[in-house]
């Protein structure tokens, strides 16, 4: 990598309580990366998100955001550099959209600030503008479909102003038309505003197409970094996935396809 290290992983172990999920993770996520996590279900990537954010503690290992350990940094200051995207929207969002997006300039608020003020109100609008959210300002959360629901959730990330965005299944449940918004939307984020992403991700395709490196997990390990053409290969995703592939090229734009393989009619 020619970007220096945003975020260092050496040596980590998580999990919860005495069950541990994460063993012996090493890893680096450059700054301006776009980032990609993969693994079948139980492979420990939501607790990986958990714990580079700071939501988990490690039990071993060390983890530093600009060569600051992350545990020295309060969380205050620590949601001024990480924004995290959880899986599902927060049902309990009984706001409207602007309300919503409000929350992210919280890590910003003086002790005895109530409102956002000029500063804060331009973050905002920006945050609601760049996810096209802007003409829902006074919509209640719970009245949006859910593409519109990750929108926002994306808006109130970026109202942190952070350095590194993590996100957990953007698109999970979403339809082809809301999964390509939502990515060309991080795209946009990642390659012309600087903001460095991290997603983790189930559908391998949507992986290659859109990370510039990626990291395959299974049973809290890594066993894979690097990027997409050279880590998807038929023999790793069916010893990691359990699934006999086929690995073809997009027709566009050479990236990876992965396929499930088809048995020959008897």
């Amino acid at each position: 990598m020619t970007a220096r290290p945003l975020l260092k992983v050496s040596s980590l172990k998580a999990g919860y309580g005495s069950k541990m999920v994460l063993e012996g993770i090493d890893l680096e996520i450059a700054e301006g990366e776009f980032f990609g996590l993969a693994g079948p279900n139980g492979s420990g990537k939501t607790t990986l998100i958990r714990a580079l954010s700071g939501i988990i503690p490690a039990s071993d290992g060390e983890i530093l955001l600009e060569e600051v350990p992350l545990d020295n940094i309060p969380g205050r200051f620590r949601a001024r550099k990480i924004a995290v995207v959880s899986q599902n929207p927060d049902r309990f969002l009984d706001l409207a959209v602007e309300d919503i997006v409000v929350l992210g300039r919280l890590p910003y608020f003086s002790p005895l600030q109530w409102i956002p003020n000029y500063r804060d109100r331009s973050v905002i609008d920006w945050s609601l503008k760049m996810t096209g959210t802007a003409g829902m300002r006074k919509i209640n959360f719970q009245k949006l479909s859910g593409g519109e629901q990750q929108r926002v959730l994306i808006a109130l990330a970026l109202a942190q102003s952070p350095r590194l965005l993590l996100l957990d299944e953007p698109t999970q449940h979403l339809d082809l038309k809301y999964r390509s918004e939502i990515f060309s939307l991080l795209e946009d984020l990642n390659r012309d505003h600087g903001v460095t992403v991290a997603a983790v991700l189930h559908d391998l395709n949507l992986a290659a197409a859109h990370c510039r490196r990626m990291l395959l997990l299974k049973n809290g390990r890594i066993r894979g970094i690097g990027e997409p053409k050279d880590l998807l290969t038929p023999e790793r995703v069916r010893e990691i996935f359990g699934l006999p592939v086929v690995v073809t090229e997009h027709p566009e734009t050479g990236c990876p396809v992965v396929l499930p393989s088809i048995p020959a009619a008897p």
